[in-house]
């Protein structure tokens, strides 16, 4: 009977640890060259990273960057490429781009699967002013909203 337990105990285990995925996620947080990024970039990033590291993801972010452009434009800009390929080259699943756009009020949340280059998920903030206790709210939101397309 008591080798019974053990070999129990080892067969939930490695059904358990199966059923758990820890992705590896680097992130950039890319600013337009009009935007206001100051203090909403470290922000956003903190937020994201702590979504992602709450679902139990592996995390990790590049310096940030600034970009020609709105940031309307899907896909990884020819600026955050190297970014993408580094990340892409150290073993990581995802790159989540956040890009501030213009007016540093809208936020574009851009995740992309390395190994495929396919957008995994997408979503856009519009109209808030991050200072406010109701905007740092939906940044927590919507990072947790991105956490979840990766399952």
């Amino acid at each position: 009977m008591l080798t019974k337990k053990p070999v129990l105990f080892l067969a939930f285990s490695v059904f358990f640890a199966a059923s758990l995925h820890a992705a590896n996620v680097s992130f950039l947080v890319a600013a337009t060259e009009e935007s206001p990024a100051g203090r909403l970039a470290a922000v956003l990033e903190n937020s994201l990273m702590d979504a992602f590291f709450s679902e139990g993801h592996i995390v990790s972010s590049a310096p940030g960057i600034r970009l020609a452009g709105s940031g309307e434009k899907t896909g990884i800009p020819e600026e955050a490429r190297a970014q993408y390929e580094e990340a892409k080259n150290a073993g990581m699943e995802y790159f989540l781009l956040a890009v501030i756009g213009t007016d540093g009020s809208t936020v574009y949340l851009r995740l992309f699967a390395t190994q495929s280059g396919s957008m995994a998920g997408e979503k856009i903030l519009t109209g808030t002013s991050w200072n406010t206790p109701g905007g740092l709210e939906s940044l927590r939101q919507a990072a947790a909203e991105m956490a979840g397309f990766i399952r």
